[in-house]
């Protein structure tokens, strides 16, 4: 059976807040922003409102917590297989000034797939600057690659769910093999998307376009 677990960037091993909360892409300022979901160029952001479960793939320490728990009455699951992250995942929230307590009545964090409730399916996965740093590249015979890993969350949407996703390809040309792979034709495929501008911060480190911006529904 294969393994879900960190590599490629998201192999890092991390020692203290400041350093798990960087690597998940503050703002050049420092700030930490969540992910408007529901940017004009979403055509389903109004299933955001009736959105049970809402996973957020590779979630590192809670980057897009707070827009799900301020904007939906979602359950909000993250998943990522980085302990050295998700440790950190309330204390950050605590730093953001967030009410962890009220917070924790709907979000539950996981570190692997089969930690998931059978029971729970979701209407909405989100993903930023998570696949970027998988690709292909670090194929291994018995780790779940970019394939396997997109294959366990589309069993996992419910049909009609929405999979948005803000990433680059600049380490690597993966989406159209990505895409072709898993059978994904995009709603929405907008390349050095601009309509996000608390995340744009970093394009810097993407040369090839900056980040993309990837929309589809199930």
């Amino acid at each position: 059976m294969l393994k879900f677990q960190k590599f490629g960037c998201g192999g890092v091993d991390y020692t203290d807040l400041e350093s798990a909360k960087g690597n998940t892409y503050t703002k050049n300022d420092g700030s930490f922003p969540s992910t408007n979901l529901a940017c004009p160029e979403n055509p389903f952001r109004d299933k955001l409102k009736s959105a049970k479960y809402i996973l957020d793939f590779g979630c590192g320490v809670g980057r897009n917590l707070s827009w799900v728990m301020n904007n939906t009455t979602a359950n909000y699951v993250g998943l990522d297989p980085n302990t050295t992250m998700t440790k950190y995942f309330w204390d950050v929230q605590k730093e953001q000034g967030h009410d962890v307590e009220a917070f924790k009545k709907r979000a539950q964090i996981y570190n692997d797939f089969n930690d998931i409730p059978s029971n729970i399916n979701f209407d909405y996965a989100i993903t930023t600057f998570v696949l970027q740093h998988l690709g292909y590249r670090h194929d291994s015979s018995d780790i779940m690659n970019l394939d396997d890993i997109a294959q366990q969350v589309i069993s996992r949407l419910n049909k009609g769910a929405v999979w948005f996703l803000f990433e680059h390809d600049s380490e690597e040309d993966w989406i159209s093999r990505w895409t072709t792979n898993n059978n994904i034709n995009l709603d929405v495929y907008i390349r050095s998307y601009t309509g996000l501008p608390e995340l744009t911060d970093r394009d810097h480190t993407a040369p090839n376009g900056g980040h993309h911006l990837m929309i589809w529904k199930k």
